[in-house]
């Protein structure tokens, strides 16, 4: 069985981005409350910038699907990425 390829996003095409970030209630929680949550946006494609550990995704018009919330420009460091798919 052949395993497909998952095209790589170019400039302008429609993504959804799983990224993972540390998620808590500064008002409510503790510090030590904090964890590891993931997000995924959809947003459209603008590059990847950058080398080594500066490297970033960059996209625009992202929407948030878990918080409903709508960002102009996003940018989300590469180690925070868990996956990028073309929709």
């Amino acid at each position: 069985m052949t395993r497909k390829r998952k095209p790589t996003p170019k400039a302008g095409d429609s993504v959804l981005v799983t990224w993972t970030d540390i998620y808590e209630q500064p008002t409510a929680d503790a510090a030590s409350d904090a964890k590891l949550k993931t997000f995924r946006s959809l947003a459209y494609f603008i590059r990847w910038q950058g080398t080594g550990k500066f490297r970033q995704l960059v996209t625009t018009n992202c929407f948030d699907i878990e918080t409903h919330e709508s960002y102009g420009c996003c940018s989300y460091p590469a180690g925070c990425v868990l996956s990028v798919e073309v929709i």
